[in-house]
């Protein structure tokens, strides 16, 4: 499925509903992520909203700017720039040191103090671009996808310099 956030803040969702992934709550909203069956959402006012199949509990509380899903897993940037995630954590990708799963949000410890301005989750990783320029990846890196050395521990972060050009 697939959502976007019109010019006035409304959602609109289309494609498979079966966990009604697409069927998006009322409200004026500033970020969305969608991800195969489930769909988490940022409203105008900073609290994190989410509907379809359980990203593995409840989302966070307090003012966010942006969030992203992955494969059962969730993290929301806050608008001090901190990282939180919850739910699946089996390679990681909650970037808290462990690979425990959280049915509550837990604050990304994997950022040491950087200051992160958008954040992305993947499958079972997760990757944040900093105030600085680099970007920060943990979780699973079996194809290369956080750019930590073969057999690096997944709940360590690896840094890596982004192209010039790129925020």
């Amino acid at each position: 499925h697939t959502c976007g956030i019109l010019t006035e803040g409304d959602l609109e969702c289309w494609g498979k509903n079966d966990d009604e992934q697409s069927s998006p709550p009322n409200g004026t909203f500033v970020s969305i992520s969608a991800y195969e069956d489930r769909t988490c959402a940022v409203r105008n006012v900073g609290t994190v909203f989410c509907w379809g199949k359980d990203v593995g509990g409840a989302p966070p509380e307090g003012s966010f700017t942006t969030i992203s899903t992955g494969f059962r897993h969730a993290c929301a940037l806050k608008d001090d720039g901190e990282v939180v995630c919850w739910g699946f954590n089996g390679h990681g990708q909650l970037g808290d040191g462990t690979t425990a799963n959280r049915a509550t949000p837990v604050v990304s410890t994997a950022l040491d103090d950087a200051s992160v301005v958008a954040i992305s989750a993947g499958g079972s990783h997760t990757c944040a671009v900093l105030d600085d320029g680099n970007a920060s990846c943990w979780g699973d890196n079996t194809f290369s996808q956080t750019g930590a050395p073969t057999g690096a521990s997944p709940t360590s972060a690896s840094n890596a310099s982004l192209p010039n050009g790129t925020s």
